[in-house]
């Protein structure tokens, strides 16, 4: 009993400190509108409190429909965090190449409709 009491309290946390530095960046990017490494890691952010909540929900998911339904939306959230990383990963620590931030991009704009339209998850 004591595990899930601390699941309920940990992972809401988690969510809230990812939202917090999501809300702190946008926050820095509507200053700096020029700086879009700053919208790209506050959208980051916003993916991992997705993601984090999502987790809960499969913690708590009554029947394996309900656990597929919620593992779908997730990948939808990794794929929209992974370009949003390998996007602040580009422009802010200027790393990486062009073409590999492109094909992660168009790789995962691909995944995800195919993700949704197949019986099973792409993932796996």
């Amino acid at each position: 009993m004591l595990g899930m009491n601390l699941i309920n309290l940990v992972w809401p946390m988690m969510a809230a400190t990812s939202l917090t530095l999501a809300v702190i960046f946008l926050f820095v990017w509507s200053r700096l509108r020029s700086q879009r490494d700053y919208l790209a890691f506050a959208v980051f952010a916003i993916c991992v409190c997705a993601y984090t909540l999502g987790e809960l929900f499969l913690m708590r998911a009554g029947s394996p429909g309900q656990y597929s339904d919620v593992l779908r939306l997730m990948m939808f959230v990794v794929a929209i965090g992974e370009i949003s990383l390998a996007a602040f990963i580009r422009w802010h620590l200027k790393g990486g190449r062009a073409w590999l931030f492109w094909s992660i991009c168009v790789l995962r704009a691909i995944g995800i409709p195919i993700n949704f339209v197949s019986e099973g998850n792409l993932v796996f």
